[in-house]
């Protein structure tokens, strides 16, 4: 499957891409931390859930470790949960939050809606991030956001592929 291709336009980024499973099996992924732990985040970190609580007003504590000799650095971040509509749409809001899982001053919040579409082979997933200012989106994407998410949508294919291979 291709990378992610970013559409950037003034504060809002969007990214999509079809992935290999049913909108159901997608939306799980996105959802149920013993998946999540297994393709979240970028090469070269983990991701540990610390706590999920997946309802409306819930949040997903969560750190991506960076791996050993790696040269990373580790990530909490949150996750409020805004909008669940199984299987077809999810919105959360996420901020950095240090190891106890206080907001750091200024981090930012990031408005994210995933939305999952059944299509002829797969499902059609566009996440779309709603930043604060177009800087602020500049800078994320300079970090290697795009890059990050494109690594992780490959964990993401992996995964099902392995599950389909067990199948």
């Amino acid at each position: 499957m291709p990378d992610l291709e970013p559409r950037i336009e003034d504060h809002v980024l969007a990214l999509d891409r079809v992935i290999e499973a049913t909108p159901e099996e997608a939306y799980a992924a996105f959802t149920e931390p013993a998946q999540l732990d297994q393709w979240w985040g970028p090469d070269g970190y983990t991701t540990v859930t610390h706590a999920h609580d997946f309802r409306r007003g819930g949040v997903w504590h969560y750190t991506l470790v960076a791996d050993p000799g790696s040269g990373g650095m580790d990530a909490s971040v949150k996750a409020y949960y805004q909008r669940i509509e199984a299987p077809g749409l999810l919105a959360y809001r996420d901020t950095f939050v240090d190891e106890t899982g206080t907001r750091f001053d200024g981090s930012p919040e990031i408005d994210v809606e995933i939305r999952f579409r059944a299509v002829a082979d797969g499902t059609h997933v566009l996440m779309t991030s709603t930043f604060a200012s177009s800087d602020l989106l500049q800078q994320i994407v300079e970090r290697g956001m795009v890059q990050g998410l494109s690594q992780a949508f490959r964990n993401l294919d992996r995964l099902l592929a392995r599950r389909r291979a067990t199948n």
